[in-house]
């Protein structure tokens, strides 16, 4: 995808973790004995914050330490000698003091946490030794590194003029934010390459008939800085009652300051959860309200801990939020080589899962503007494709990613501790996730990252929902996990949770009537796809169902079974009676299946199932690349050329382009993705010949190339072809003046020569160079040098100078100037040989000479040795010019 725009962006976590067992992990109160246990010591070095610690101590340490803190939140270090002695140069809470939250965060320990800032000079490696003798430390927590990071993959940045329109007046999309078509996340049909119909979160129901989100829903966005000020976010941001302006959005944990800095990142993730809907702007998010009735999204508060390539803490993020009401911690980073969860992110995931939305003091009931009792806190699970994770504390909700059809994405980490899985695109297969990006702009992204915001999302709405007094995580998570679709057929050999999340499900439950069977099933094989028509039925309920699913197996079935592999086609509005048609894709080649259908409700409701088809899938077929002209070009330095394919992909399947330009200066135009161009130009190419090659291949490896060759002749030099003539203008409105420019300059390679002018004195003439002549006009009285440059597309030149005289043409002689104090010049209009004779008032002769005199030559006299007075000039041609001076 050489050719396109593109913005390498972090797009997901890096997270490490061993599968977790029982007690295996410590917190902080299992600790036991005088002996500090040491974390994150086999760490690689470059994976550790180098100069700081985690340090959690006794209570009795504690309070030394508290004693000795200033009103800075800075323990002063010298009068706690075992801290000075170990070389701390500065300490501080980690947790830091909460205010109106410090009774439940002393409760919970938290208090005892301290960030430790030692010499630098001291080695990583031998950093926690000094401080396993100071009495009352229980944990050295080496500081791992955080990240977001994957596998950087392309992104397109779009800007709202680019936007389709959105077709809600069909029925399909509720809201008018023009990018929601292209959001196959919320609404998936199938109908694009490598998607199944169906996977998708399905939220365009809960927004019809249940909610859009709720303002009380508070999200922090654990992450890069969101864009406050954003056209899609800004009416869904919260806001800190405390601080005004742009210090009101959230916290920067980076350079510890309220003022948020915009982040691509963290924008894109808040974008999922809460763009703000149906403003006519933009994209859509999962609970960002309804703008066109006024209502309000749930809201986005920045916990920046990302600010280029500096990091904040995590943890201290977590534990903010949750003390400024925050129910929902959206966290897509992670560790980059740690196999356990830090100590200190159980403890704050441990006070979010537990305080979050709670009041400030004993018995720490839910807070009456609270819709939760407790939080819940949301990892992406990682992109490094393995089963195991650093996020894998049980108390951790973990996200798995799935492309645009059921199956796992290909970087999507898995195992037995992810709770469920969500879209987050897969590139090699053509679907990313579109989202916000800074400065107004919207952009496509991959990662595990992507697919953790599609859950918070979820779960603001349920909360908007179903929140109220004694809701807790606990229901919200048996919500989400009862109701995700079962996605295991697709993914035999990788857990991914409970499936699929499913907001409707999730937020309507089950009830009502099934819809009526689907007939006239029939099925047409196209390498491996699967092109459908069925008959809609009836709904006696719901009017029309909401899908045909289509079940799949190599083995023959008689019903419904979390076996089967499936596609659901969307009835959208149809009505009963009418055909819908779709496409399955995906299958394996040159095997035998069995295909029936159900039709379903919003709510799962199925039908009996329809007989089974029997076909047999076929073999798969390379795209092709085709042209119409010759894969060889010759051309000069100032030239390009394009070498134009059409793709023909016979079986239907999502094509990668990648092109080998074999020298710079050569770019692949995939404008129209259908019929790529391989644009050549010799400008940014040195002389000599080359070979591209374009190949495209289908997701499954079959391929086809091109092989284009090419050169870059020898460039010639541009010369002088004829000398300019010297210019008189008899006025200066005596107008334009036509010159040629082939007259005067020449290249032998018939490049038309850029051409630049100095010109000596701007105010007597001007010159410019269009459609082959140069312009040269005068402008005032005088005389000036003007140069003409002319320049090929290697920087070689052609020069020539040339004179312009602009003069009164009335007179045949110019005398200038009067008054003269050194230097008098005589000027004729033409060239003349004449007599001059200067006198003075009393009759004397000054000066007396016969020359010739030129318009660009003219006679100079000194008349720096003359008296002061009145002076005659005679110049004598043919007769006398008198001029007194």
């Amino acid at each position: 995808m050489k050719s396109r725009i593109i913005i390498v962006l972090s797009l997901a976590v890096a997270a490490v973790s061993c599968a977790r067992t029982a007690r295996e992990e410590l917190l902080p109160q299992d600790l036991n004995g005088t002996e500090p246990r040491i974390f994150g010591a086999n760490l690689p070095e470059k994976d550790i914050i180098p100069g700081i610690l985690n340090l959690y101590v006794d209570e009795t340490l504690a309070e030394t330490l508290e004693a000795a803190t200033g009103k800075d939140g800075w323990v002063e270090v010298a009068s706690v000698k075992s801290m000075e002695s170990a070389g701390v140069v500065r300490l501080r809470r980690l947790f830091p003091y909460a205010g109106e939250f410090e009774a439940r965060t002393r409760a919970d320990g938290l208090h005892r946490w301290y960030e430790a800032w030692y010499d630098e000079s001291i080695p990583v490696t031998k950093a926690a030794g000094g401080f396993t003798p100071i009495p009352g430390i229980e944990l050295i927590e080496y500081n791992p590194r955080i990240e977001i990071v994957g596998n950087p993959e392309l992104v397109e940045i779009l800007d709202a003029g680019d936007a389709p329109i959105a077709q809600a007046a069909s029925g399909r999309y509720p809201f008018d934010d023009p990018f929601l078509p292209s959001q196959w996340d919320y609404y998936n049909d199938g109908s694009r390459p490598g998607a199944e119909g169906g996977c998708d979160i399905n939220v365009l129901p809960v927004w019809r008939a249940y909610t859009t989100g709720k303002s009380n829903v508070i999200v922090g966005v654990v992450d890069g800085g969101i864009d406050y000020s954003h056209e899609d976010l800004a009416a869904n941001m919260w806001t800190n009652p405390e601080k005004t302006g742009n210090y009101r959005y959230g916290y920067n944990f980076v350079n510890d300051t309220y003022l948020v800095t915009a982040d691509s990142h963290g924008t894109h993730v808040a974008g999922t959860i809460a763009a703000v809907n149906n403003n006519g702007k933009g994209v859509c998010g999962i609970a960002g309200g309804d703008a066109g009735s006024n209502v309000k999204g749930v809201k986005l508060m920045s916990c920046q801990i990302f600010q280029g390539n500096e990091s904040g803490n995590g943890a201290t993020a977590i534990k903010w939020s949750a003390d400024h009401g925050a129910v929902i911690s959206q966290n897509s980073w992670g560790y980059t080589t740690l196999t356990e969860t830090p100590a200190s992110l159980k403890a704050a995931v441990d006070y979010f899962v537990k305080r979050a939305g709670c009041e400030a003091t004993e018995p720490y009931n839910q807070r009456a503007d609270s819709p939760m009792k407790g939080g819940i806190v949301i990892f992406a699970a990682g992109n490094e494709n393995r089963n195991y994770s650093a996020n894998s504390y049980a108390p951790i909700y973990n996200v798995a990613s799935v492309g645009a059809d059921y199956r796992k994405a290909y970087y999507s980490c898995y195992g037995s501790w992810v709770d469920i899985s969500a879209p987050g695109g897969d590139a090699r297969k053509g679907n990313q996730i579109l989202s916000t990006i800074p400065g107004n702009r919207y952009g496509i992204m991959q990662g595990t990252s992507m697919a953790c915001p599609h859950v918070s999302g979820v779960a603001a709405l349920i909360v908007s929902k179903s929140g109220t007094k004694g809701f807790t995580p606990d229901a919200l998570i048996k919500k989400m996990n009862n109701s995700a679709t079962p996605i295991a057929s697709f993914n035999p050999n990788f857990q991914m949770g409970a499936g699929l999340i499913n907001a409707f499900r999730a937020i309507a439950g089950s009830g009502g009537k099934a819809p009526k069977t689907p007939s006239n099933l029939a099925i047409s094989v196209q390498s491996n796809n699967l092109h459908v028509s069925v008959t809609v039925p009836e709904d006696e309920d719901d009017g029309v169902p909401n899908a045909i699913q289509l079940y799949y197996s190599k083995a023959d079935f008689t019903k419904v079974s979390s076996s089967l592999m499936f596609s659901s086609l969307y009835v959208g509005d149809l009505n009963p009676g009418e055909t819908l048609t779709g496409t399955v894709s995906g299958l394996d080649f040159n095997e035998t299946y069995y295909v029936a259908a159900v039709a379903s409700d919003l709510i799962g409701n199925q039908s009996s199932l329809t007989s089974r088809i029997q076909i047999v899938t076929q073999g798969n077929n390379p795209p092709e690349l085709q042209t119409s002209g010759p894969l060889a070009a010759s051309i000069k330095p100032h030239e390009s050329c394009s070498f134009d394919f059409d793709i023909v992909e016979p079986d239907g399947h999502f094509v990668t382009i990648e092109l080998d330009p074999g020298s710079e200066g050569v770019v692949l135009d995939t404008t129209v993705r259908e019929s790529p161009k391989v644009k050549i130009s010799g400008r940014d190419i040195p002389s000599g010949s080359y070979r591209a090659t374009l190949t495209v291949a289908d997701y499954y490896g079959a391929y086809s190339e091109a092989v284009m060759d090419y050169t870059v002749l020898e460039n010639h030099k541009p010369y002088v072809k004829s000398t300019l003539p010297d210019r008189i203008f008899s006025s200066r409105t005596s107008g334009t003046e036509e010159l040629s420019q082939t007259a005067y300059f020449a290249d032998d390679d018939g490049e038309n020569l850029e051409y630049s002018f100095a010109i000596s004195n701007e105010t007597v003439v001007n010159m410019t160079a269009q459609n082959g002549k140069f312009f040269l006009t005068p402008m005032n009285y005088g005389y000036a040098d003007v140069t003409i440059t002319g320049t090929d597309v290697r920087g070689e030149k052609a020069i020539q100078t040339f004179h312009v005289l602009v003069r009164d043409g009335s007179s045949a002689w110019d005398i200038y100037p009067n008054p003269v104090r050194t230097d008098l010049y005589i000027r004729s209009g033409q060239e003349a040989t004449c007599r001059i004779k200067i006198i003075s008032s009393s009759g004397s002769v000054f000066y007396e000479k016969t020359t010739t005199v030129t318009p660009f030559e003219p006679l100079k006299v000194d008349m720096g040795k003359a008296s002061p007075g009145v002076y005659t000039v005679l110049v004598d041609n043919n007769k006398y010019n008198v001029v007194k001076l």
